[in-house]
């Protein structure tokens, strides 16, 4: 209803609606479902001409190129979009995060450390440090040894002995919750699942 909607009236809403109902339709790695992905961004992306920066119609996009089995189209649309905003954070942790799920974490770790010196928002440098700390800790829960679980620690240490100067430079950190313990302990001790 909504597609035929636009050909009488081309509002931006209506190109909003046509493509959330759409996206709804496309699910799984189908023919059909790929199909309703494509008409679904063709509609989303020529509501976001009008609206660019609405966040949930952009997350939108990239869940329903994931869903439909497409993950690699999905990191491309956020690289296409963190081009137009560089210092986007969120845009930068999807992209961390899809690197992630496809085992790139040597190439997320550089993106969301690159990510840190040019983004001067407080909470997304916390949520762009959290998710560093996030993959050294699986790094070293999926088994690191030796060497390499050394090294891995001491960057982990490394960054979040930078993210306590960036986040509050002047406050000390409190010896009780020091999370550098819990660190230190990773590397020291062999963990085993």
């Amino acid at each position: 209803y909504f597609e035929a909607a636009l050909k009488m009236v081309p509002l931006t809403i209506g190109y909003h609606n046509a493509g959330v109902a759409c996206s709804f339709l496309a699910k799984g790695d189908t023919s059909e479902a790929r199909e309703y992905a494509k008409r679904a961004r063709t509609h989303l992306e020529a509501y976001l001409k009008v609206s660019p920066n609405d966040w949930p119609v952009q997350k939108l996009i990239a869940e329903m190129l994931i869903r439909t089995e497409q993950v690699e189209a999905a990191i491309r649309y956020w690289e296409d979009t963190s081009k137009k905003d560089p210092n986007n954070g969120k845009v930068i942790l999807e992209i961390g995060q899809l690197l992630v799920k496809q085992g790139k974490r040597r190439e997320a770790l550089a993106r969301l450390k690159s990510a840190t010196t040019r983004i001067h928002d407080q909470e997304t440098i916390s949520n762009l440090y959290e998710q560093i700390f996030s993959l050294y800790a699986s790094w070293l829960l999926d088994g690191a040894a030796g060497m390499e679980r050394i090294r891995l620690t001491d960057h982990a240490v490394a960054e979040l002995l930078v993210y306590r100067k960036v986040i509050n430079p002047a406050k000390p950190p409190n010896p009780k919750k020091d999370p550098l313990w819990g660190y230190r302990k990773l590397r020291d001790v062999n963990i085993h699942l």
